[in-house]
């Protein structure tokens, strides 16, 4: 149900996509609409609540285009988080080294770490990169940063 305040969805097309045009997107890229109390929610959100109803906040949109701008409701399934993030390994959207939002390393200090196996203690490795000794195993053993060689 649209609320009075609510102002007419406007988009483009690309290719099968419907690219949202009339709304901001949120900090995580998601064009989001103002609710009648104010609060915001993602236009793909609202397109399932009128599809199946209210949803219980456990349940997230999942975009099967992997645009997050796209309000397609061909394109959006509602899931688990889990299945989303099942979406993105399958896909391959995870992000993975430095451009992990959270790495404080790149791809050249995974070498030079690598190059300093057996030269210096994992600590000693640690403390020189800003990180932990936890991490330097990791890293050594190919756990974390195996894309590196």
């Amino acid at each position: 149900m649209a609320h009075k305040n609510t102002k007419p969805i406007s988009w483009h097309r690309e290719g099968d996509c419907m690219i949202c045009t009339s709304h901001a997107l949120n900090s995580s890229g998601y064009p989001s609409i103002q609710r009648g109390g104010g609060s915001r929610i993602k236009i793909a959100r609202q397109i399932l609540f009128r599809r199946h109803g209210r949803l219980p906040s456990l349940i997230v949109s999942r975009h099967t285009c992997d645009r997050r701008d796209c309000i397609n409701p061909n394109h959006i399934l509602s899931g688990s988080v889990k299945e989303n993030n099942n979406d993105c390994l399958v896909r391959g959207r995870v992000a993975r080294g430095e451009k992990h939002g959270t790495s404080k390393l790149n791809e050249n200090n995974i070498q030079e770490i690598r190059l300093l196996k057996g030269k210096l203690t994992q600590l000693q490795i640690a403390r020189r990169f800003g990180v932990s000794g936890g991490l330097i195993s990791k890293i050594h053993r190919r756990i974390l940063w195996s894309h590196i060689t």
